[in-house]
């Protein structure tokens, strides 16, 4: 029988009396019949029914990890009769052009992307607008919708926003965050769209155990597993993942289904001792060896010095006879005095050298010009950007982080209406401006950046 091929061992399988890995399928497992608490299973329900929503847009809002993939992907495999389900993923369609690619494809269109992309969404609003006239219904669910541009996401909602209602729904799936972004975007675009909130929060420890122990029994033989969980190991997978579904899976093969060993304790063990015994052999001082002394010298006795004869005196000797005096010489004739010479002509001084001229001193470097500060937003064009790096409780921190800063008058601080502050940088006349503005102050560590228009940032602020 061959091995299945699985996240886990087969062998560790084998002994736990599974025929698969019962957490290595993430969403609802197997066959959208896995263990939902109270709180998915409403959810699960009121996305599988378009027709009972509170509001043609719903906003589908949960931590990375949380379920929202497998959510929407099990209701939208189970919608009723008559609707369609178009599904995108923002991870691949970010840029406007990119979305306008992925819908022409869900709606089996064939659009040729290099045209403005106003005709293109003309297209695709006449393609809709003529599936809803024979009858169809259709429910766009766009996952990690975060991800989007704020341009894309705008125009999006612009375009949908006329069609949504009760034959067309919209389903927004992204963290907590994305609310506000969503929020900036109406205002900016001025939609007037209702929306329902749907949001998904970590599974409580008995929701955790439920969870676990429903894949355990799944996937044993004859639903008779080999091996018990316990409440202690159960307790430890709800600690250590903090009750996240997308997390359950991987601390729960981690810790039941983990490759056992049982000689391994024992050799720790012989490795503890044998670090132990050469630490002992550190502290144990080696002997000092005593030093070997040379053998003592013999000293021979000095023979006694022998006395020398006394020298007998020398006979004095005899006077020598005085010399004759020798005759006066002649005296010699005095030599004839040479001529004089003429005194040589002394030598012309030479000149003093001239002085060197001293060098012209270095001009001084002229100072880099300071960052002029940005004109306040009240004044700027609606239409330009700016970028959203903060939001802080009080000015006197919001202005500390910016004194902080290399060019600290390149940012502003401002008091939004809800009591808070928040950190703006920069005014772009474009988008492409603002993107490459935002990725270089990524680069330097001063944080994600949110790109936004100065006519959707102005209604927040309190008055200057």
């Amino acid at each position: 029988m061959p091995e299945p091929d699985l996240g886990a061992s087969p062998r560790s399988l084998r002994a736990a009396g599974l025929t698969r890995d019962p957490f290595a399928e993430p969403g609802l497992w197997p066959d959208g019949e896995g263990y939902l608490d109270g709180a998915r299973s409403q959810i699960l329900a009121q996305l599988a029914a378009p027709d009972a929503y509170g509001a043609p847009a719903v906003l589908l809002l949960g931590l990375h990890g949380m379920g929202k993939t497998a959510l929407l992907s099990g209701a939208l495999q189970t919608l009723p009769e008559g609707w369609r389900a178009l599904a995108l993923s923002a991870a691949g369609a970010e840029t406007e052009p990119q979305l306008l690619a992925q819908l022409a494809r869900s709606l089996g269109l064939d659009l040729h992307l290099e045209r403005p992309t106003p005709v293109l969404w003309r297209e695709l609003e006449d393609e809709l607008a003529a599936r809803l006239d024979i009858g169809e219904r259709l429910l766009l669910a766009v996952d990690d919708a975060d991800r989007l541009e704020e341009e894309a996401l705008g125009a999006l909602l612009e375009h949908l926003a006329p069609l949504l209602g009760a034959t067309v729904g919209l389903v927004l799936a992204g963290p907590p965050a994305f609310e506000e972004h969503f929020d900036a975007s109406l205002r900016e675009y001025e939609l007037d769209l209702s929306v329902e909130l749907m949001t998904l929060g970590p599974l409580n420890e008995p929701g955790t155990a439920a969870y676990v122990s429903q894949r355990w029994e799944a996937a044993s033989v004859g639903d008779k597993a080999r091996r018990r969980l316990g409440s202690a190991e159960l307790a430890r997978i709800h600690l250590l993942s903090g009750g996240t579904p997308g997390v359950i899976n991987d601390v729960a093969r981690s810790i039941l289904l983990a490759k056992r060993q049982p000689w391994r304790p024992l050799f720790a063990l012989m490795g503890v001792a044998a670090l132990l015994a050469f630490t002992l052999t550190l502290w144990i001082p080696e002997p000092v060896p005593e030093p070997i002394l040379p053998p003592p010298a013999v000293v021979e006795p000095e023979p006694a010095p022998e006395l020398e004869p006394e020298p007998e005196p020398e006979p004095e000797p005899e006077p020598e006879p005085e010399p004759e005096p020798e005759p006066e010489p002649e005296p010699e004739p005095e030599p004839e005095p040479e001529p004089e010479l003429e005194p040589e002509p002394e030598p012309e001084p030479e000149p003093e050298p001239e002085p060197e001229p001293e060098p012209e001193p270095e001009p001084e470097p002229e100072p880099e010009p300071e960052p002029l500060p940005f004109p306040p937003l009240e004044s700027r064009d609606p239409a330009h950007y700016v970028l959203q790096l903060h939001v802080l409780n009080t000015g006197a921190r919001a202005q500390g982080w910016i004194d902080r800063q290399k060019a600290p008058d390149a940012f502003s601080w401002r008091q939004r209406n809800r009591g808070d502050v928040v950190v703006l940088y920069g005014d772009f006349a474009s988008g492409a401006e603002a993107r490459a503005a935002a990725a270089q102050l990524k680069a330097e560590g001063l944080g994600e950046a949110w790109i936004r228009r100065v006519r959707s940032v102005l209604p927040e602020l309190t008055p200057p």
